[in-house]
C-alpha cells in the first residue's frame, strides 16, 4: 500500500514545511531551468531554506530554527544554574546559622538582629540573597566571627549573593534572547511558506494541470484530484469462533477501502482481505485466540490514505 506524499498546498508546521522546502529546493535544482522559473528560482528557494535550516556550505553559520533550538536549550540551561546559585546560597547560609549559634545563641532573640535575622526565625528563605547581604555586612563589622577554615566570611558572602544576583539576570537574559531567535525563527519560516506559495503560482502559470513536474517540486498536479480523508472510526467486533465483523464510519471523497489484518506481534507485510464500497465486512477463517490487528484505508483515483488500526483477539 502507497501513502500519497504530495501536498496539495503549502503546509504550515515546522518540520513539514522544512521537509517540503527540501523537497522544492531540489526539485528546482533538477528542472527549474526547463521548467522556466524565474520568479522562484533554486537560488532564491535556497535562500529563504537555508535560512531557516542552515546552509550545508556555512556548517559553522546556524539557520534561525537551530538558533531558536538552542536558545531554547540555554535558557533551560540557566533556570539550572540559578537553581545551583540559591541551593549553595541557601547552604552558606545553613552553615553560618549553625557556626554563630554558639555567639548570638541556639534560638532566635534580639542579638541575632545584628546578623540581619529581623523576624523571630531562623529558617533560610527560598530566596537566600537578602539574607548573604545581611551576613556579609555582620561579618564586616565583626571579622572575629569569621570562619574561613569552612569559607564563612564576609566576602564568601557576597560572592553568593553575587553568584545568586547573576544567575537571575542570565535566566532574563537567556528568556528575552528566546523570544529575539523565535521572531526571527518565525520570521524566516514566514518567509519560506510565502517563497512556496509564490512558486505553487508560478507552476500554475508554467505547466499543464497533467504535467509530471508538479511532483519534482513536491506538488500534486492539479489533475489528480483530492484524496480522501482517513477513516476515524473503526469498530472491531468478535463472532463466532475465528470470525470478525469490521464495521468503519464512512470518509469524505473515498470511493473503497482496503482492509488488512496481521497478528499483532508480527512486524511483517498484513494479509489483504480485499476492497470494499461499503463501511463493513467479515473475517472468516481466522486463528482463534489470537490478537490481531486490522486496518482500513480509504482510497479514490487520486490516492490512498495511511491505515486507521484496530487490535482485538480472535473468538
Amino acid at each position: 500500500m502507497t501513502t500519497i506524499l504530495y501536498l496539495d498546498k503549502v503546509p504550515t508546521g515546522i518540520n513539514p514545511l522544512t521537509n517540503f522546502g527540501r523537497t522544492a529546493y531540489t526539485g528546482a535544482l533538477a528542472v527549474g531551468v526547463a521548467t522556466d522559473l524565474h520568479i522562484n528560482t533554486a537560488a532564491k528557494i535556497g535562500i529563504d531554506l537555508h535560512d531557516v535550516i542552515g546552509n550545508p556550505a556555512t556548517p559553522l553559520i546556524p539557520g534561525k530554527k537551530a538558533r531558536y533550538d538552542a536558545q531554547v536549550v540555554a535558557v533551560k540551561n540557566a533556570y539550572a544554574a540559578k537553581r545551583q546559585a540559591i541551593t549553595d546560597g541557601r547552604k552558606f547560609c545553613r552553615l553560618a546559622i549553625n557556626l554563630l549559634r554558639p555567639i548570638l545563641g541556639d534560638r532566635w532573640n534580639t542579638a541575632w538582629q545584628a546578623a540581619g535575622f529581623h523576624l523571630p526565625t531562623l529558617e533560610v528563605p527560598p530566596q537566600p540573597a537578602s539574607m548573604l547581604s545581611a551576613l556579609r555586612n555582620y561579618f564586616q563589622a565583626n571579622g572575629g566571627h569569621e570562619n574561613e577554615t569552612a569559607g564563612i566570611t564576609a566576602a564568601a558572602a557576597e560572592a553568593a549573593a553575587n553568584a545568586i544576583d547573576a544567575a537571575v539576570l542570565a535566566v532574563g537574559t537567556a528568556k528575552h534572547l528566546r523570544v529575539q531567535r523565535k521572531q526571527e525563527r518565525d520570521a524566516a519560516l514566514k518567509a519560506l511558506r510565502d517563497r512556496l506559495v509564490s512558486l505553487r503560482g508560478e507552476l500554475e502559470q508554467l505547466l499543464e494541470d497533467d504535467d509530471g513536474a508538479w511532483y519534482e517540486f513536491g506538488f500534486r498536479r492539479p489533475a489528480d484530484g483530492t484524496m480522501p480523508l482517513a477513516v476515524t472510526v473503526l469498530t472491531l467486533t468478535p463472532g463466532t469462533p475465528g470470525m470478525v465483523l469490521v464495521n468503519w464510519d464512512p470518509t469524505s471523497r473515498a470511493t473503497s477501502y482496503r482492509v488488512t489484518w496481521k497478528p499483532t506481534s508480527s512486524s511483517g507485510e498484513p494479509t489483504e482481505v480485499g476492497l470494499f464500497p461499503v463501511t463493513e465486512c467479515t473475517l472468516t477463517g481466522l486463528p482463534s485466540g489470537t490478537p490481531i490487528t486490522i486496518g482500513v484505508t480509504a482510497r479514490n483515483e487520486s490516492g490512498e490514505t495511511a491505515a486507521t488500526e484496530a487490535s482485538i483477539v480472535v473468538p
